[in-house]
């Protein structure tokens, strides 16, 4: 959670107290844990993750989500568009779910047609 990041866990809260269903991408999930050995303070960080996803369903990399990222990324290549594969994913999940990413990195985010970004 980026430090425990006021602004993050804020942007969490507010999720979390909303009447949707709120779901988080397995590669998001990933990107949050490969943080915490980086922290200055890694149980801190580990223990904020597992509080703030706990309630959260984790959504794996389906074959309909593997495939629909992988051709994002063909496609973000072949523009000439620098992009990770792990942003494809967490863009598929979403359009998948048709639900909007919540990132403070719109820029990685925006240049998916269709897909819904939030920032905090």
């Amino acid at each position: 959670m980026r430090h425990r990041d006021a602004e993050a866990m804020a942007c969490a809260q507010e999720i979390e107290m909303g009447p949707e269903q709120v779901r988080v991408s397995a590669i998001t999930l990933a990107e949050l844990q490969a943080g915490v050995p980086r922290s200055h303070e890694p149980l801190v960080e580990h223990t904020a993750i597992v509080e703030v996803t706990a309630s959260k369903e984790v959504v794996p990399v389906t074959r309909p989500i593997a495939l629909r990222g992988g051709r994002l990324y063909g496609e973000l290549q072949n523009d000439g568009q620098s992009v990770g594969l792990g942003d494809c994913l967490i863009a598929a999940t979403a359009l998948e779910f048709e639900e909007p990413v919540v990132t403070r990195n719109t820029e990685h985010f925006e240049r998916f047609d269709g897909l819904l970004v939030l920032e905090y």
